[in-house]
């Protein structure tokens, strides 16, 4: 026989053996022999203990073949019996020993330097190591080492000594680390292959990508860049500046708020098509386009806007509106140009109106309250054609397609014979017309009851014999068509004609009303040096001269008169001019 080491004592509970030594043999209880396919072959029930197996024994098991595959043992013949190196080493709790000492483990494998047992298939089916009947399975290493899986030779999981586990990490430093240099996607979540998340890093820039899956399609769902911005359904511009948490939402949304007051751009921003530039940490456009941005900052909102933009380049805003600490609305303007006396709107245009307000339909447009109270409104009337402002009942209505300005209700309404212009406390300075003032009621015609013209004016005097004194000066009052001139008259060169004493130049030409009589009569005073009893002065009808009658019915000539004559007179007459 064979050398074989010691086996020791290997016998049942029914048989306390020696073991076997050098050259001897293991009693039939004590061995479990091998068939060339690998499964295990009964224990010889047929052979009593004390006992070795016979032929018969051995070949009810069909071994061929019974060994190592260090012992290059051709097999038990029959008439033969197994060597020592050719059993497996069963004690009686059932504690199988390969290549060592039974032990209490159930199953030992040992040697020195790299031990690996192998269980190998035929390639034809799956090889499993399967557990069964047990309240838990545990793969266990008992040293203070690293636990290794490995495919194809290959490291893919190792879960170190204080609990990390690194796939494709082979030191990994936290309790999960996953690297995979060949691909974007490292960790993928789903119940199919047709809906699934993934979550990866893109190995162009270091970003995490999380996408979502649905069937052979696939949508960048958010972009996290090493810089701290994130992109939700969007990939955040390259380069964006860290001082900043900017968020990009979509095609060109965006919300921006400055970390720890480092930078220029303070409060929290909502834009529209914005990033602030890593190389000036101002704003850029994302895209070529038009921009806009809504800001907050200590209880102060400001909206800003600027015309199109190319992609990348640097942003000019400028502040459209701000709502103010106050509740101010400043439309228009940054400042408030009122002085604080205005708690509410404060607009201004620039080269256009600050302000626009409409209706869909006829109505009030705007309302004015004091309190809770109205005090009056601003409306349109006439499918829009009319424009009218009112105070309660109290207004004025603007006939755009009368040219007319009318008395109004709160609805806009005419309201005839019932609201004063001014009273007698509170009057109107001047009132400029070009057209006339009709007076009376409805029933009354306009060209009866009009008052057209209004006038007042200075003329100088002219003589028709003689000169007229420096003194000499006159006024005139025109309403209508009636005319009324305040005169005095100086005159001292001529004292010898017997024509009669006609002074010129009124202001307007009187006429005779109904074409009988003089145009007009007035009375005079402080006469003097003029001969005669003048009692009157008269208007010419047809020119703008005036004589002076006397008391017998007469006029009066320069040859009545003495020295330097002079006079003062008030006359009334009426014109068509």
């Amino acid at each position: 026989m064979s050398n074989s080491r010691d086996l020791g004592s290997y016998g049942t509970s029914a048989l306390t053996d020696t073991g076997v030594d050098t050259d001897n043999v293991p009693l039939a209880q004590s061995v479990l022999l091998l068939a060339d396919a690998g499964t295990a072959a009964t224990l010889d029930t047929g052979t009593a203990a004390g006992e070795l197996p016979t032929n018969a024994d051995l070949a009810t098991g069909a071994f061929t073949t019974v060994g190592t595959a260090s012992t290059a043992n051709t097999g038990v013949t029959t008439g033969t019996i197994p060597f020592a190196e050719d059993v497996v080493l069963v004690d009686a709790s059932g504690n199988v020993d390969i290549a060592g000492t039974v032990t209490a483990d159930g199953l030992v494998v040992s040697g020195a330097g790299f031990i690996a047992p192998l269980i190998s298939g035929d390639s034809t089916s799956e090889t499993q190591l399967r557990f069964n009947a047990n309240t838990a399975a545990r793969i266990s290493n008992q040293a203070n080492t690293a636990l290794i899986f490995e495919t194809n030779a290959a490291e893919r999981l190792r879960v170190t000594a204080n609990g990390n586990f690194g796939i494709g990490d082979t030191a990994p430093s936290s309790k999960l680390t996953v690297y995979d240099t060949a691909s974007d996607e490292q960790i993928k979540l789903g119940y199919s292959s047709t809906y699934e998340w993934s979550l990866g890093r893109v190995a162009a820039d270091g970003s995490l990508v999380i996408k979502g899956y649905n069937g052979a399609s696939s949508t960048d769902v958010a972009h996290f860049n090493l810089n701290g911005s994130v992109g939700i359904g969007s990939v955040p511009p390259t380069d964006t500046h860290a001082t900043w948490s900017q968020l990009f939402l979509g095609e060109k949304g965006s919300f921006i708020s400055e970390k720890n007051n480092a930078g220029g751009n303070f409060g929290n921003y909502v834009t529209d098509n914005l990033y602030i530039d890593t190389d000036t940490g101002n704003f850029a456009n994302i895209t070529t386009d038009e921009s806009s941005a809504y800001r907050q900052e200590a209880g102060v909102h400001h909206f800003y806007s600027q015309p199109s933009g190319s992609a990348g380049a640097a942003t000019a805003l400028s502040e459209k509106m701000r709502l103010d600490s106050s509740g101010n609305l400043l439309v228009g303007t940054t400042s408030d140009f009122a002085s604080g006396t205005v708690n509410g709107i404060i607009a201004q245009g620039t080269n256009k109106p600050s302000a626009a307000f409409s209706n869909t339909a006829s109505g009030q447009i705007v309302k004015f309250y004091e309190g809770s109270s109205l005090v009056g409104s601003i409306g349109s009337s006439n499918d829009g054609e009319r424009l009218y402002i009112t105070n309660d009942s109290t207004g004025l209505s603007f006939l755009g397609d009368f040219s007319r300005i009318n008395p109004c209700d709160s609805a806009g309404d005419a309201r005839d014979n019932a609201i004063d212009l001014g009273q007698s406390t509170a009057r109107f300075k001047d009132l400029h017309l070009s057209g006339g003032v009709v007076f009376g009621t409805p029933s009354g015609s306009a060209s009866s009851n009009t008052l057209d013209d209004y006038e007042e004016g200075t003329f100088t005097f002219g003589i028709t014999v003689g000169t007229i004194g420096g003194g000499s000066r006159g006024k005139y009052t025109k309403v209508g068509n009636q005319v009324t001139v305040f005169c005095q008259v100086d005159s001292a060169s001529e004292y010898s004609s017997t024509a009669m004493v006609e002074l010129t130049g009124l202001p307007f030409v009187p006429i005779t009303p109904n074409n009988s009589g003089h145009a007009g009569n007035g009375a005079i005073s402080y006469p003097a040096g003029m001969g005669g009893d003048v009692i009157s002065v008269v208007a010419a009808t047809g020119s703008s001269k005036v004589f002076f009658g006397l008391s017998n019915g007469s006029n009066l000539q320069y040859n009545m008169c003495t020295g330097i004559w002079h006079c003062r007179f008030t006359i009334s007459y009426q014109t068509n001019s």
